[in-house]
């Protein structure tokens, strides 16, 4: 034992830490790479490299572009691990019943017309209580709870389930019970996982003056500086929502125009924007826009299909690039 060893145990430091510490915690980080929680998308898991304790991902896009289905996505891939899933946004019946959809492949619609059918009842119920021993470990929170709360419910979740809290989905920051602006709510979910050792999935909107509704993600589209408290910031957008918006624009353009020549040209914009509508209906398209694992390695944008019945991603590119059109 050297006297820097020495001097550490004797002397309590409020700040100094030596800088071999740190080493020591990149040598574990990089020896375990099982205690990370992976996305179960290629794509995102070899840039990322997981989310470790301590790290935060924000998952960043407009209302209803796809973010819930992704971390739906990344639990449905994490059975054993132990998952407080905080959605004041969301119930346990409702989760319950997207978990489950997208895990048998079955639309919601299709679950509540089975229950109500004396011929497959059972089997619809069946289908509903093997999607919660599926995941054991997977605890769904619908109070609106404070950071200091967020943790007695971590514990109680410890405490029956016998294992420790590996990650926490909070969905979704807005909600977060804690005074001050979307900004001071994400710092206050990032203190909390520097204190907890966990790590942290955060759900953020994009900030209402981001751009046209289903427009790329970038590192300003979180509103109140959110980009820079997070570990990795994936984007989620539909694109089929920016080209319907384009098209609805051109539309106007061209009831408004009564030259012939600039009629045709809106036309033949009008077309090819109704046929990325098309192209991408079903849909999903993701990039990581902020990653600071070193290399720092990003992912531009790639597409996933969505089964729009029931919110299964097919994982894999399966749709051709889109051409970039009117500045997506």
């Amino acid at each position: 034992m050297d006297a820097l060893d020495q001097a550490l145990q004797t002397t309590t430091y409020k700040h100094y830490v030596p800088l071999r510490q740190a080493a020591d915690e990149y040598i574990h980080w990089a020896q375990h790479p099982g205690e990370r929680i992976y996305m179960g998308i290629p794509q995102l898991d070899a840039a990322m490299r997981g989310t470790a304790p301590r790290q935060m991902t924000g998952v960043v896009g407009y209302t209803h572009s796809g973010k819930t289905q992704l971390l739906i996505h990344m639990a449905l891939n994490n059975p054993d691990r132990g998952l407080p899933w905080m959605a004041p946004d969301e119930s346990r019946m409702a989760m319950i019943t997207k978990l489950t959809a997208a895990r048998v492949g079955r639309s919601a619609r299709q679950l509540e017309a089975e229950l109500n059918d004396p011929a497959s009842e059972k089997q619809a119920k069946a289908l509903l209580y093997e999607t919660a021993e599926a995941l054991p470990n997977l605890f769904v929170c619908e109070e609106n709870l404070a950071p200091w709360e967020m943790w007695e419910a971590c514990q109680e979740f410890e405490q029956a389930c016998q294992m420790p809290v590996q990650a926490v989905v909070y969905d979704f920051a807005r909600l977060l019970k804690v005074e001050g602006d979307e900004r001071a709510k994400l710092e206050a979910l990032k203190h909390w996982t520097n204190d907890h050792e966990v790590a942290l999935f955060v759900i953020h909107q994009t900030s209402r003056t981001a751009g046209r509704d289903g427009e790329r993600i970038t590192l300003e589209s979180g509103a109140y500086g959110g980009e820079d408290i997070f570990t990795h910031m994936i984007g989620v957008r539909r694109k089929y929502r920016f080209y319907q918006s384009i098209a609805n624009d051109l539309e106007k353009a061209m009831a408004r125009n009564d030259d012939d020549r600039k009629h045709q040209t809106l036309m033949e914009a009008w077309t090819e924007a109704t046929a990325e509508v098309a192209m991408h209906r079903n849909s999903i398209t993701f990039n990581l826009v902020k990653n600071k694992v070193p290399p720092n390695e990003l992912v531009d944008e790639f597409d996933l299909t969505i089964d729009p019945s029931c919110g299964r991603l097919q994982v894999g590119p399966v749709i051709p690039r889109a051409r970039e059109l009117f500045g997506s």
